[in-house]
């Protein structure tokens, strides 16, 4: 998944960040990385391909670098300009990162009827449907989440494309909520709700048996 594919909230999304390079005549950057502060005005671009100081000259300057001084994390994408010393930056925050190293999500059958429906899935192994999570960062690849506890309609369909919880209170009479403590992983079509199901072996297992293709008031996800 593309950078700009990954629907998040526009507060903590700076597109079009205009840079110059610090000290030295910047080589051509078209690649995903992440940003640091340095000290003072200057960052840092951490890429594949090296580390870049930087000093940002459009008008988000400092609403980032006080993102930054706050401990968000992100990841962006860096696009050189015609101008060798100056590049463009596209920059996504998160509240926070974790590490889960890799892990499986098996698919209910009737997610997986649904994804089939709507042509994003063929036959298994589904390692092309899990590229429509994942974000290129110069420490890996990760993917966007938030987690909490849910309220799911298990009468709605999925091809509704409806947000479960966007009226509470004309659910709250409503025998078929259920809230459940779940992840939720954004992708480029889609949204899979993920639960820790113990009754799948000894150790338990991801499973996911909600999608949604339309999300609204995207909070401030983690990565």
């Amino acid at each position: 998944m593309k950078l700009n594919e990954l629907i998040s909230n526009r507060d903590y999304r700076f597109g079009k960040v205009e840079c110059i390079h610090v000290n030295s005549r910047g080589k051509k950057i078209f690649e995903n990385g992440t940003v640091e502060y340095d000290s003072g005005e200057d960052l840092k671009l951490i890429t594949n391909s090296g580390c870049f100081r930087f000093n940002i000259l459009s008008n988000q300057k400092n609403i980032i670098i006080d993102y930054l001084k706050r401990g968000f994390c992100n990841v962006c994408r860096a696009e050189s300009a015609n101008d060798e010393n100056r590049f463009y930056l596209e920059i996504v925050f998160f509240s926070s990162s974790v590490r889960f190293g890799e892990c499986n999500i098996l698919l209910s059958e009737r997610v997986k009827d649904i994804l089939a429906k709507k042509h994003l899935i063929r036959s298994e192994p589904f390692d092309k449907f899990a590229d429509e999570f994942m974000l290129d960062t110069a420490f890996g690849k990760c993917f966007a989440f938030t987690d909490g506890v849910y309220r799911i309609n298990s009468e709605v369909s999925d091809d509704d494309d409806k947000e479960d919880d966007e009226n509470e209170e004309a659910q709250d009479t409503n025998k078929n909520i259920k809230n459940i403590n779940s992840l939720k992983i954004y992708g480029k079509n889609c949204t899979l709700f993920v639960e820790y199901n113990k009754d799948y072996g000894k150790n338990g297992r991801l499973v996911c048996n909600k999608v949604l293709f339309r999300v609204s008031n995207t909070p401030c996800m983690r990565l």
